[in-house]
């Protein structure tokens, strides 16, 4: 049995029939039947799809009846050789259910199957599984062209040909209506298409976008999609639905088990869905402040999302939207060298807000006291902040990352209430004091800064990596005796002078590097810990090394 999966409109269908037809001249097979089983199967229709494509008769009414005479009528053909095409399968089929004779390997019978959903070619058994995925630009533009019946030598028509197929988008099925639909057809007929499909373009997100899974925890972790306690276990549970979905056909891969791509014609019908009236959850995808105002004609009171991407000097953003339902806000400036500056009140029309990503940014954190019940993540990347004492006022925050946009935790504000399980810092440091603060951080990504043992107060000393269960990378200058690391699942612990080592947020890479260490300061009793799952290990540049 062969598996045939891909996602819908690829092509599956034709290529089924082809293949098809072309064993049937080649004598490869001396008959070929075929049957559209559907998302929700009616056997006996597929029973006598099938009968009626080999040429059979069956008068059962009933589907036992007619599965039975099927394998008789399979079993009286042993002598010709039969291959069967199960098109549009959503589930697994049972083809003792429907008449197919299964288990024989050698009876005459070949099966090839086409589905969108991959794992229903492995619950069905397939031996060989082949993914077809779609055009590439130059076959997607022959196609047009021979289907319109286009002759190359017409220059009128070679430019907007070419345009036509690109919003096409290499989806055989879209290239197969609009070629037919234009064949005979002149230039005005042609550009007045490629206007149509230029306007059904919905979207302003960038081609070839990766969506990258740390990306998406953030989602995840402030929408409450699943319903699990911990950062790992969210992040488990969507690594999980993108494979669901690779297997799908509804996303791509892209060579990186940490990101997948979305074909625009999938993210064009997503985006067309989200901003269908009749739908209480709108989402919104603006480029340009003057394309605001429009929005707020379209309505933004019952909008759920929004991405406002700012690509023009100068441009102000307003300070009285009001977005009362507004669950997720991404705000991106794309402007080089551009400071946009975030209005005080810019939140104050926008409670609800449980998401939120700056990018290129300058904005005081006292901005964000309008979301202070409600706000679960914040993503500040290249950003200019002030007034970081408000921190302490965000209690509900459950994810906090910071990119090149430097601040200053403060040690004194107290953080003992708040629910801050994620902290990414990037080229920030933090003491150890001040992240002892949040009971409930399970992740750390960054620096701790002049962790040393020698002056510290007993309640200073405490504040250890084995009590906060975090990810640390950083350098560690000096540490007590006793100290000692959780099993964790990932870090690079860095110990020495002038060690520099990146990591990725979920970065399951496990390292332990230790370099130009003082003698006096290095014992490896107190990494014991890690030794049952390390991955890696580097030790330079050592004398006197203990234990």
């Amino acid at each position: 049995m062969v598996g045939l999966y891909g996602i819908g409109g690829v092509g599956k269908t034709t290529l089924a029939n082809f293949v098809g037809n072309q064993l049937r001249q080649e004598k490869t097979f001396d008959e070929v039947g075929i049957a559209t089983v559907s998302q929700d199967p009616d056997i006996i229709k597929v029973q006598g799809e099938l009968a009626k494509s080999l040429g059979w008769k069956l008068m059962e009414k009933d589907v036992k009846e007619r599965a039975g005479r099927l394998r008789s009528m399979f079993s009286d053909s042993k002598s010709r050789k039969i291959l069967i095409i199960l098109d549009d399968v959503w589930n697994e089929l049972d083809l003792e259910t429907v008449g197919i004779p299964v288990g024989d390997r050698d009876n005459c019978c070949k099966i090839l199957i086409t589905t969108r959903l991959q794992p229903v070619c492995a619950r069905m058994g397939c031996d060989t599984q082949i993914q077809l995925g779609f055009l590439k630009r130059e076959e997607g533009l022959a196609l047009l062209r021979k289907l319109a019946g286009i002759d190359v030598a017409d220059s009128t028509l070679i430019g907007v040909s070419e345009q036509v197929a690109d919003e096409c988008k290499e989806l055989p099925l879209a290239i197969k209506a609009v070629g037919s639909a234009l064949k005979g057809k002149g230039f005005d007929e042609w550009n007045q298409a490629l206007d149509k499909l230029q306007d059904a373009k919905l979207n302003t997100i960038e081609e070839d976008y990766e969506i990258y899974l740390d990306d998406l925890v953030g989602y995840a972790v402030g929408l409450r999609w699943y319903q699990a306690k911990s950062i790992e276990k969210v992040r488990s549970l969507l690594s999980g639905t993108m494979k669901e979905l690779k297997a799908s056909s509804l996303l791509l891969e892209t060579g990186n088990d940490r990101s997948v791509k979305m074909h625009d014609v999938v993210r064009d019908v997503a985006i067309w869905i989200s901003k269908k009236e009749e739908e209480k959850e709108r989402f919104f995808s603006i480029t340009g402040i003057e394309m605001v105002e429009r929005a707020v004609e379209e309505g933004l009171e019952q909008c759920r999302g929004m991405s406002l991407v700012v690509d023009k000097k100068e441009e102000e953003l307003p300070s009285g939207l009001i977005c009362p339902n507004l669950h997720i806000l991404r705000l991106e400036n794309t402007v080089y060298n551009y400071k946009l500056q975030i209005p005080e009140h810019f939140f104050k029309g926008m409670p609800a807000l449980k998401v939120v990503t700056i990018i290129g940014g300058v904005l005081s954190l006292k901005s964000l006291r309008f979301l202070a019940n409600n706000l679960r993540v914040l993503k500040l990347i290249r950003c200019y902040l002030s007034d970081a004492s408000f921190l302490g006022e965000l209690k509900g925050l459950e994810l906090l990352y910071l990119e090149d946009s430097p601040i200053e935790i403060p040690e004194e504000l107290s953080y003992e209430r708040h629910r801050l399980k994620f902290l990414h810092i990037g080229s920030n440091t933090i003491s150890p004091i001040t992240i002892k603060k949040f009971p409930q951080l399970e992740e750390f990504y960054g620096r701790i800064n002049n962790w040393e043992v020698e002056g510290m107060s007993s309640e200073e000393s405490n504040a250890r990596l084995a009590e906060l269960n975090s990810q640390a990378d950083g350098s560690v200058v000096c540490l007590p005796k006793d100290f000692t690391f959780p099993k964790l699942q990932r870090y690079v612990t860095c110990k020495g002078e002038g060690v520099d080592v990146e990591m990725e947020d979920g970065d399951e890479t496990r390292k332990l590097i230790i370099e130009n260490d003082p003698p006096e300061a290095t014992s490896l009793v107190i990494f014991s810990a890690l030794y049952q799952n390390l991955k890696f290990l580097r030790l330079m540049g050592l004398i006197m090394l203990g234990n």
